[in-house]
């Protein structure tokens, strides 16, 4: 968008909001029937009608078939399982969004209508709670519930509505994702290939089953993006049982941290652990050297995110150690912990990594023999 217009949709936007706000505010004054407690009533009621925004997107994309990843409300961050879900506190913080939901469109199925979808259920979500809102409110005049009902249809109406403005802020608003969603969505374009990545993967092809060519695209973006085909490289080696072809990526992977600034280090922190974390995997199953898995250990935040890959580099080291029951323990407590996620690719990726360690197990060059050749 163009400066001016995306500051007279600015300016726009904090109209509607206030006037709805004390439209919300005026309504619950007359059902409370005075002003301070109306207005804890009117906060309330904001971050209701942003539950119901965000999970209106949820509502959307679920009816297209996508998978959520995640949903963000206010900071807090709810990771979906395959088996209930994960809360934690946001580490990124975008500027003047209350939320937003992370979801993938499902592989096979055209994109456009599946983000159409999801774009247009917040608003719908608000939209169709005024409605809902405001006739019981009308059924239940005057009484003092019916000016909740009504405070609140107004609240969830201005946020369909100013939602529904085209605004880019630090994330588009949802009517400018509709807008470029109308006007033209090229599938094949070069910056979704990570979206088609990610959609495959979700749908169960691992690193080595990808397209090369997509891959390829990813390499020839600019920076960050060839570290997430970097990651894809590597997945593929290891799931090849590739570990020289894993640990030669290392140089690869540092320079490509090097030319990031401190503002995309503070926001790949996350990915750029799992990287180093895998590295140092590849190099203990090459070598039979534990001293890389412990050099560096995965943040407690990281490890929230990836509690497999946590628990595979402990069973591994626990082998190096000559601990096969604690080795078999850990093995097994990451696989509990990979099949939960939603990422089907996660399913045999992690396997292959149990099946390469196990086999380690009965070798007997591997384990303290080999550390020895190695000290």
């Amino acid at each position: 968008m163009k400066k001016w217009t995306n500051r007279l949709a600015q300016g726009i936007r904090v109209t509607l909001l206030v006037a709805t706000g004390f439209i919300g505010f005026y309504l619950a004054c007359l059902g409370q029937g005075s002003s301070n407690p109306a207005i804890l009533i009117v906060w309330l009621f904001i971050f209701l009608s942003l539950i119901v925004h965000e999970m209106g997107h949820v509502v959307g994309a679920r009816i297209y078939g996508m998978t959520v990843w995640q949903v963000n409300i206010s900071g807090l961050e709810f990771h979906s399982l395959r088996r209930g879900v994960r809360v934690r506190l946001s580490r990124i913080k975008h500027r003047n969004v209350g939320g937003y939901v992370q979801a993938f469109p499902m592989f096979g199925r055209p994109m456009r209508p599946q983000m159409i979808g999801l774009t247009l259920g917040g608003p719908m979500g608000n939209f169709v709670v005024a409605v809902l809102c405001a006739a019981c409110g009308w059924l239940l005049f005057p009484r003092a519930a019916a000016f909740f009902l009504l405070s609140f249809a107004a609240l969830n109406l201005g946020s369909a509505v100013v939602n529904l403005i085209p605004y880019q802020g630090s994330l588009p608003s949802d009517g400018l994702a509709l807008l470029r969603l109308l006007r033209g969505f090229d599938e094949n374009a070069t910056e979704l290939a990570q979206l088609r990545l990610i959609s495959r993967s979700i749908a169960g092809q691992t690193a080595d089953q990808l397209p090369e060519y997509e891959v390829a695209t990813l390499e020839q973006q600019p920076s960050p993006i060839p570290l997430v085909a970097l990651w894809y490289r590597l997945k593929a080696d290891q799931n090849r049982g590739d570990w020289a072809s894993a640990d030669s990526r290392r140089e690869q992977f540092e320079a490509l941290e090097q030319a990031l600034v401190p503002a995309q280090k503070s926001v790949l922190f996350e990915m750029l652990a799992i990287l180093r974390t895998e590295l140092a995997f590849s190099r203990a199953m090459l070598t039979g050297d534990s001293a890389e898995l412990g050099k560096d250990p995965l943040p407690a935040q990281v490890a929230w995110a990836s509690p497999w890959l946590q628990l595979r580099c402990q069973a591994l080291a626990a082998l190096l150690r000559g601990d096969k029951a604690r080795c078999a323990e850990l093995l097994e407590a990451s696989r509990r912990k990979a099949e939960n996620s939603i990422d089907r690719a996660l399913w045999s990726s992690e396997a292959l990594m149990r099946k390469y360690i196990t086999t380690a197990i009965d070798t007997p060059q591997f384990g303290q023999e080999r550390l020895h050749d190695f000290a």
